[in-house]
């Protein structure tokens, strides 16, 4: 089977077929034979993929992200700025008063050493020290300041123990002291 291509059809694809076994070739003209030549370079072997279109999209997007983000400042708060050198001459005003403060050191087997300004009571476990406390800052819990001095050895359980029963005996503030002079 032999087609050719007609003078008055510029477009038309001249195919050739010879022998029994099916053996075509196919020329195009003009459009069409410039479509398929531009398949096959696009795709090339079965299975690879053109990535350049791919890198190219991936540049304009940064490139849009680089413009488009915000590289101003960093905003700040308006602070008045000092006038001159001299210290400040305003009074303090509404100045708390001084809390009384209790100490508590806590030594590396477990044992709690109550300190008030009265007195002093040596109290093993966490309730004996609850009550210690709730004792100590009997008139006004909240007025009262606990440092808790703790031996460098001592286990963190016992620092623990400390501050719940401080917060059970709503003691106003806590201070953690580590004693590492302590033998």
């Amino acid at each position: 089977m032999v087609a050719e291509q007609s003078s008055n059809q510029p477009n038309v694809i001249a195919a050739t077929c010879t022998g029994s076994v099916p053996q075509c070739s196919t020329r195009g003209t003009g459009a069409e034979a410039n479509r398929t030549q531009t398949r096959k370079s696009v795709l090339g072997r079965a299975g690879d993929l053109d990535m350049t279109p791919m890198v190219d999209v991936t540049f304009l997007l940064l490139i849009f992200f680089m413009v488009t983000a915000s590289f101003s400042m960093q905003k700040s708060i308006a602070f008045p700025r000092q006038e001159s050198n001299n210290a400040s001459t305003r009074p303090i005003e509404n100045v708390p008063p001084e809390m009384q403060t209790i100490e508590v050191q806590i030594d590396r087997h477990g044992g709690f050493l109550v300190l008030s300004t009265d007195w002093q009571r040596e109290a093993l476990g966490k309730q004996n020290l609850l009550a210690t406390l709730k004792e100590a800052a009997q008139p006004d819990p909240q007025s009262i300041q606990l440092v808790a001095n703790v031996h460098e050895s001592a286990k963190l359980q016992y620092l623990v123990d400390c501050l719940d029963a401080a917060s059970i005996a709503e003691i106003g503030e806590t201070k953690v002291v580590l004693d590492e002079s302590a033998q």
